[in-house]
């Protein structure tokens, strides 16, 4: 079909003519992806908060078992 285009100076429209309201199709289609990309930040912000929570977690998770002795930090003895 794109020899259409190139030869015949065809408009590439399926079904052969151009829809009558496709300036409403094109600002529909672009306010669609506008909100599809609002919705992808959207999703990509609350990954970065949960992910910056489950470090904090960790880091706070692994501080909370050391104490402190005279060469500095030292993980916590067990006793079996």
């Amino acid at each position: 079909m794109s020899y259409d285009t190139v030869l015949n100076d065809a408009d590439n429209v399926p079904g052969g003519e151009p829809a009558r309201n496709d300036a409403a199709i094109a600002a529909a289609c672009r306010d669609a992806g506008r909100a599809r990309y609002r919705q992808g930040l959207l999703l990509v912000g609350l990954g970065v908060v949960v992910g910056a929570a489950v470090a904090a977690t960790g880091v706070a998770a692994r501080r909370r078992g050391r104490t402190v002795g005279a060469e500095g930090i030292e993980p916590p003895t067990t006793s079996l």
